[in-house]
């Protein structure tokens, strides 16, 4: 999926009215949003609490694990073209 940027209001909205839907991307697209906001807030504290700060490429990438992490512990996902993403 391919679109400009909203802003942080703008993309908040369009999730609300675009992931309304129970579906496997609409589940995906919604987990996705909440690693990256953990991701974040968790990037948040550290900088606050340790004085630590992480590179923005390593805080990707971070985000990424997490959410592959979190993709693989469903499992029964089943295979199919609308599942695909």
């Amino acid at each position: 999926m391919h679109r400009a940027g909203l802003g942080l209001l703008g993309e908040v909205t369009w999730m609300i009215q675009y992931c309304a839907a129970a579906s496997f991307k609409h589940s995906v697209l919604k987990l996705s949003l909440a690693a990256v906001v953990y991701g974040v807030w968790r990037e948040r504290n550290c900088r606050i609490l340790r004085k630590q700060k992480t590179s923005l490429r390593n805080l990707i990438a971070k985000i990424k694990t997490d959410l592959r992490a979190s993709l693989i512990a469903w499992g029964g996902v089943k295979r199919t073209d609308e599942n695909r993403l």
